[in-house]
């Protein structure tokens, strides 16, 4: 990866590949539905084709993109954007590259604890090796990060804040020992906010989310990175379905997986002007720009 890009991380269930699918199609979808669009989206190398040809599917069916029998870290898919647009009407335009190995978020797991997770499909050398990578891409090869964490989802088995100010934790320390205490950026994002109770914190995410739903992570984060190096984002993928009503533009469906069944969120309204997602750059350009 360049030195000059930022990296994309998250936990799982974090929604990040949804994330990056999206930043990958809504382009796409605007033309489609003959809307003008404020920015550009460059999609670089085939990994992120074929995340950007399936990003439709992957939406609105709530498929998976699963790599086939992936064995080894450069086996994992490799996401690549160039990014062309404004942060803001009087802003002026800015263009940056965006890189992200998608790795498991198992590998969250694998940092803090040590152990392998529980109902993983992959084995304990590879998670070592996801860390390990991980690592090089967020640190020696980045100058920051967006790091999502759905802390809202008070029922997490991972033990919610506990467990984010853990694997922060780790990071931060990762962060010291490759000499970028001074100047490495984090954006932490709140990811799936489309949801009815936090939706109405996202105008104020620090403040209204964050202290509230992860106050440990909050006062650790705060403590630990300079404020002109930390700034905290709410993020919906999928929006609400409108101003008049601001329910989750999305629906779950169940599909089948092995012999048994799950629950994914796909977008419920996919008509001209009906999808908005909420934030989908901002963390980015904050990064740049900061």
């Amino acid at each position: 990866m360049s030195s000059n890009n930022f990296c994309i991380v998250g936990s799982t269930a974090s929604g990040k590949t949804t994330y990056l699918a999206a930043l990958a199609y809504h382009q796409e979808h605007r033309i489609q539905n003959n809307q003008k669009s404020s920015y550009t989206v460059e999609a670089i190398g085939r990994d992120t084709e074929n995340l950007k040809k399936k990003a439709e599917v992957l939406l609105t069916k709530g498929l998976r993109l699963e790599p086939t029998r992936i064995q080894k870290v450069d086996q994992l898919p490799v996401y690549q954007f160039t990014i062309e647009g404004k942060a803001g009407w009087r802003s002026p335009k800015e263009r940056f590259d965006i890189t992200t190995r998608d790795y498991p978020g198992e590998a969250f797991h694998y940092l803090v604890e040590e152990e392998l997770p529980n109902d993983t499909k992959y084995d304990e050398d590879f998670l070592k090796d996801c860390v390990k990578g991980l690592i090089e891409d967020c640190f020696n090869d980045s100058k920051g990060c967006v790091m999502m964490l759905p802390g809202w989802e008070l029922h997490q088995e991972d033990g919610g804040d506990d467990f984010y100010k853990a694997i922060l934790e780790r990071f931060i320390e990762q962060r010291d020992s490759a000499n970028q205490k001074d100047t490495y950026k984090m954006a932490v994002v709140m990811s799936k906010c489309e949801r009815g109770e936090i939706w109405t914190g996202r105008l104020e995410p620090e403040r209204d989310l964050f202290e509230v739903y992860l106050p440990e992570t909050t006062r650790y984060l705060r403590k630990n990175l300079k404020p002109e190096n930390l700034r905290f984002f709410a993020l919906s993928t999928f929006g609400v379905r409108d101003r008049a009503d601001p329910r989750p533009n999305r629906k779950d469906v169940i599909r089948p997986k092995g012999k048994e069944s799950v629950t994914e969120s796909v977008l419920f309204n996919t008509g001209k002007g009906q999808w908005q997602p909420y934030n989908l750059l901002e963390p980015l350009y904050w990064l740049i720009n900061s």
